[in-house]
């Protein structure tokens, strides 16, 4: 469209910055990006610079919000991660430290699902050019006498298609070789999740997490309507070729797909828990599955990171004809 139909860009799309002012999010920065199509998403810098909302066609939210909402670091703790710390928005950042259980080691504390979702990014700004918006962003994560990781994230919004890449460098700054743990708890809601939703998920292996989980594994692609009696239960995605999942629902005409590159990210965990009031799906790319660190360790399945060296991770979402893809 000409610009001749309007004088300010923000009236079609653009980047706005805002700080919260009340409630466990109070002093929380937060951008907006909307691109002049259908997306319309919003990052927290204070939070890894996660995703925290997810807005298709300007009238539905299609990722879980949690019941409290946006909490800013200063209320989150390392001992409870559903009950309070995690907002289960669109895009939780897990790791760098640990993914799955918490667990205490020699008096180091490994949070459920790590530190970095909690840490505010040192530096975040945002910039444009002619096809896309980006936001550039840079989170410590880094110990006295322990490891001293970076992760540099640039979350890239397409002006042209529906299209939002994540491109994340973990950089070992310390003077020892770490270990790293990565997962993107990416969580879909209502309405985009619902008994009418299509699930696809292009793996050549399923395997459960626990012993309840593989009592059900021939429905882990099957989705009901909200009930407590329904199983909570993670699914363990394997692939050999293209990692890829896809959630389609033809009831209101709309999607997503996620799609990460396995040479770099080789596992898909998948989070199913459709209670009434806490209904929502997570599909959850990483370099491990959410075992925890202590099994992690025990079966030295642990990612290194030598001193000095850089660890590149991405994956892209992207939209046509009503549907997403990440």
């Amino acid at each position: 469209m000409s610009c001749k139909y309007y004088s300010n860009p923000l009236q079609i799309r653009g980047v706005e910055e805002y700080t919260l002012t009340e409630g466990a999010g109070r002093g929380m920065r937060l951008m907006r990006l909307r691109n002049g199509r259908e997306i319309d998403l919003t990052i927290s810098p204070d939070r890894c610079s996660d995703i925290v909302q997810f807005i298709f066609l300007k009238e539905k939210i299609l990722v879980f919000m949690g019941p409290v909402g946006m909490v800013a670091p200063s209320y989150c703790s390392p001992y409870d991660f559903f009950a309070y710390v995690l907002r289960l928005d669109f895009m939780t950042t897990c790791g760098l430290d640990n993914v799955g259980e918490y667990w205490e080691k020699d008096g180091t504390v490994y949070p459920q699902h790590g530190y970095i979702n909690k840490m505010p990014a040192t530096h975040c700004y945002w910039s444009e050019t002619g096809t896309e918006f980006i936001v550039t962003s840079v989170i410590n994560q880094m110990v006295i006498g322990g490891d001293k990781l970076v992760l540099k994230r640039e979350i890239r919004l397409s002006k042209d298609e529906n299209i939002i890449r994540i491109d994340d460098c973990v950089e070992n700054q310390g003077s020892m070789q770490a270990g790293v743990m990565l997962m993107y708890h990416i969580n879909v809601g209502y309405p985009l999740l619902s008994e009418n939703a299509i699930l696809e998920i292009d793996s050549d292996h399923v395997r459960g997490l626990d012993d309840k989980a593989c009592r059900n594994i021939d429905t882990w692609q099957e989705i009901w309507p909200p009930n407590d009696n329904n199983p909570n239960v993670c699914y363990f995605h394997e692939f050999k070729k293209k990692g890829m999942a896809r959630l389609y629902n033809p009831s209101i005409q709309k999607g997503i797909e996620i799609e990460f590159d396995i040479k770099t990210l080789p596992c898909l965990n998948q989070w199913k828990k459709l209670h009434e009031y806490d209904y929502v799906m997570g599909l959850e790319p990483g370099n491990t599955y959410p075992v925890g660190r202590r099994k992690a360790e025990e079966e030295g399945t642990i990612k290194k990171i030598k001193t000095g060296r850089k660890r590149k991770v991405s994956y892209q979402n992207s939209t046509t004809g009503g549907e997403i893809s990440i």
